[in-house]
C-alpha cells in the first residue's frame, strides 16, 4: 500500500508540473511575410541646405516595396489564444528580412531623377515585451532603419548601408495584431501604422536631410504551437497505470 502511495504521489507531481506548464505563459515563434498589397508607405525628404525645402517632386512619393519578412514571438497562456504580448520582433537586412524596395527605384527630385539601388528598411530588433489589449499593441520604441540603398544626386552620394536613416516609432503607436485558426497552427497578422522622421547628414549643399515615412506596414504569417511534451504523456500514462492497480 505504501509503495502505491509513493508511486501515486510521484505521478501526481508529474501531472501537476505538466498542467502548470500547459497554462503558464509561453512564447511561440511566428514567421511573417510582408503583405505588399496592404502595405502603403510614403517618403518625403527635406534638406537643411535648402532651408527645409523638399527635394522630391512631387514632394511625397510612395515606396515600392516588393518583398519582406518579420519574425517575432507571441506570448500566450497554454495552447489557446488570446496572446498577451509580443517580443523579439526582428526584420533585419542582416538576416534577410525587413522590407525590400524595388531595385532600382527611381526617385523624382527637383533637380532630376535619383536612381536608388538595393533599397531596404529594417524593422527592430525590438525585444519587448509589447503588451496586447484585445487586438491592440503599442509598438512605441520599435526601431525602423533605412539601411540599404545607394545612389547619386547633384554630386552627392547616398549610401544608406554606411549612413542609414534611423527612425523610432513613438509611443503610443497602436498596431493591430490578429490571430485566427486552431491548434496547433494559427494565422497571424500585424499591421503597423508609421509616422516617423529620421535624419542623415549627406554633406555638400544639401546638408542634413530629414526623411519622413508615413503609412501602414502589414505582415501576415503563421504561428505553430508545439505538441504536448513527452513528460505530459508519461505522467498521464503513469497515473492511469496506478489507478488500474489500485482497483485490483
Amino acid at each position: 500500500m505504501k509503495r502505491f502511495t509513493r508511486i501515486f504521489a510521484v505521478v501526481a507531481a508529474l501531472v501537476a508540473a505538466s498542467v502548470s506548464s500547459s497554462v503558464r505563459a509561453n512564447y511561440w515563434p511566428a514567421n511573417l511575410t510582408l503583405n505588399t498589397n496592404a502595405t502603403n508607405v510614403t517618403l518625403q525628404i527635406t534638406a537643411s541646405g535648402l532651408g527645409g525645402q523638399s527635394i522630391l517632386n512631387p514632394t511625397v512619393q510612395t515606396i515600392p516595396f516588393v518583398s519582406g519578412g518579420l519574425t517575432m514571438d507571441v506570448d500566450q497562456t497554454g495552447n489557446v489564444p488570446p496572446p498577451v504580448s509580443l517580443a523579439n520582433i526582428s526584420g533585419l537586412l542582416s538576416n534577410g528580412l525587413g522590407l525590400y524596395i524595388a531595385n532600382p527605384w527611381t526617385i523624382n527630385t527637383i533637380v532630376g531623377p535619383l536612381v536608388l539601388t538595393g533599397g531596404h528598411i529594417s524593422v527592430g530588433p525590438g525585444a519587448g515585451p509589447y503588451a496586447i489589449t484585445g487586438n491592440s499593441v503599442d509598438l512605441g520604441g520599435l526601431a525602423l532603419s533605412l539601411d540599404g540603398g545607394a545612389g547619386t544626386i547633384i554630386g552627392n552620394n547616398f549610401d544608406f548601408g554606411t549612413d542609414p536613416a534611423n527612425f523610432t516609432i513613438p509611443s503610443p503607436t497602436i498596431a493591430t495584431f490578429t490571430e485566427s485558426g486552431a491548434y496547433p497552427t494559427y494565422n497571424v497578422s500585424l499591421s503597423i501604422p508609421v509616422d516617423v522622421d529620421g535624419t542623415a547628414d549627406v554633406g555638400g549643399f544639401l546638408g542634413i536631410l530629414t526623411y519622413s515615412l508615413n503609412g501602414q506596414i502589414v505582415f501576415d504569417g503563421t504561428k505553430t504551437v508545439p505538441e504536448p511534451s513527452a513528460l505530459s504523456l508519461l505522467a498521464v500514462s503513469g497515473l492511469s497505470l496506478v489507478m488500474r492497480r489500485r482497483r485490483r
